[in-house]
């Protein structure tokens, strides 16, 4: 985060720990790091210096916001549930943009996120959108199937 690549850091450890299977211990992250031409010397330091804390066995993830709408929402939350609690903030969601464009930014993503974003029915649905979109290619990374830009 502190290099401004967080978002990106996050999303290729998300792939390496849960598609690939990798074990993450401290030379795979600095292998990462460097994959991602981070500033190794920085990362190092920020890793040494970092305060980290766990939840209990069995805590289920809480998401807080401040609405004028009292609201509580454990668990996984499917996106409607946030979208009609910011609607009450007066905040609208984007025009969703061309599917190719979201794989090129976000990639690679899974057929599930395109399916939550995208509001499709079924996983064949968007599979076959996404086999039909100029621009995206299915690829296999570990167990877990994923879409990238061409």
């Amino acid at each position: 985060m502190k290099q401004g690549r967080g978002d990106d850091y996050l999303r290729r450890l998300w792939i390496e720990a849960f598609a690939e299977g990798t074990n993450l211990g401290e030379s795979k992250l600095l292998e990462l790091a460097a994959e991602m031409s981070l500033d190794l010397n920085k990362f190092e330091e920020d890793m040494a210096n970092a305060e980290l804390s766990t939840g209990s066995v069995g805590e289920l993830p809480v998401t807080k916001m401040d609405t004028k709408v009292p609201a509580s929402l454990n668990g996984y939350v499917r996106y409607v549930k946030f979208q009609t609690l910011l609607a009450t903030e007066g905040v609208t969601p984007q025009v969703l943009r061309p599917l190719h464009e979201f794989v090129e930014e976000h990639g690679p993503v899974t057929t599930a996120e395109v399916m939550e974003v995208y509001e499709y029915n079924s996983q064949t649905e968007a599979e076959s959108e996404l086999e039909a979109t100029v621009g995206v290619e299915r690829s296999e990374i570990g167990v877990g199937t994923f879409w990238n830009s061409a």
